[in-house]
């Protein structure tokens, strides 16, 4: 029997609660994940939180709250002129009466259901959770950081993230046996920061992983670089898995496991708005469409790590196919 991928949990079990939400997180690990995937953002007094992104509107009922104004502005963004409440505007202590929201309440109504239950968690509080559910299962629990927007951080408000993560795990107790630590980048030059500060002993000694979603890296040397400074290379599904609409998806894989070096994918979601026409089934976009397929492939062509928003249901695939 081929070894299972591990299960990480996107932003916690997030197919069925209100993603980074307490909620999320303890249903992850009660799903079966074996790692909690977080993405993290800073406050202004420079506490990391668990967010997708700097924007707080769309998953949180921050607009409900009057005296937190002054958090909003407008910023330019990927999607041109953003009118939106900041993350890096809000104190830590403002954002404790922030809730979260469901970010797709028409495709998951059962998650919506829940809004405004939990409120923010900063990164020592998921650590620190981590490390409770792993003692209570007797089992590792993993947390898979990923760092957003590093160097924006640092050009607004003058915040070294890679050292307020460094802060974090000291307050978490982390990385430990019972919970590893991964830290995610799609910077190329964060990563490479991070290896010399790890040389250095300035930083915990985490497992690095390069994240990859617009295209792939081409030629040796380029897979070299990030040989280098990544121990796993994450690429996103639709670049690696034929059955997602990859093009160049054994030559990509081939390229990072000749390297020594794991690969994970990302973002598997069961709902048929996020799948390709061919694994579409029923008659709506929240209707559950073929993931099987992309699983199956998935272990089939060597991938180390799965990445997805229903733990519960990447296990039970996993199952079948392992």
């Amino acid at each position: 029997m081929v070894a299972p991928p591990l299960v990480v949990a996107h932003r916690g079990a997030s197919g069925r609660c209100p993603e980074h939400s307490e909620a999320a997180f303890v249903g992850a690990v009660a799903d079966g994940a074996d790692v909690l995937e977080v993405d993290v953002v800073s406050s202004a007094d420079g506490v990391l939180v668990a967010r997708h992104g700097w924007r707080l509107t769309r998953t949180t009922d921050v607009e409900d709250h009057p005296p937190l104004l002054h958090g909003r502005t407008r910023r330019d963004g990927h999607q041109g002129l953003l009118d939106d409440y900041w993350v890096d505007l809000l104190s830590w202590e403002e954002l404790q009466v922030v809730r979260c929201r469901e970010r797709w309440p028409d495709l998951r109504p059962a998650s919506a259901a829940a809004d405004g239950r939990w409120p923010l968690m900063s990164l020592v509080e998921v650590l620190r959770l981590a490390g409770s559910q792993a003692r209570a299962r007797d089992r590792p629990v993993g947390v898979a950081v990923e760092r957003k927007d590093v160097r924006p951080a640092q050009r607004r408000r003058g915040l070294d993230v890679l050292t307020l993560l460094h802060r974090a795990f000291e307050a978490g107790g982390t990385p430990s046996a019972h919970v590893p630590v991964w830290l995610m980048a799609f910077e190329p030059d964060v990563l490479e920061e991070l290896r010399r500060r790890q040389a250095r002993g300035q930083t915990a000694r985490t497992s690095l992983v390069q994240l990859v979603e617009a295209s792939p890296p081409q030629g040796p040397e380029a897979w070299d670089a990030i040989a280098a400074r990544a121990d796993v290379v994450g690429i996103a599904h639709d670049l690696v898995l034929t059955s997602a609409g990859a093009t160049d998806g054994p030559r990509v894989l081939g390229e990072a496991l000749a390297r020594g070096r794991q690969v994970w994918t990302w973002t598997l979601r069961a709902e048929n708005a996020f799948l390709p026409a061919a694994l579409r089934r029923g008659r709506g976009p929240a209707s559950p469409g073929a993931m099987d397929v992309m699983v199956a492939e998935a272990v089939q062509v060597g991938v180390t790590g799965l990445i997805g928003d229903q733990p519960a249901l990447l296990r039970r695939l996993l199952s079948v196919v392992c």
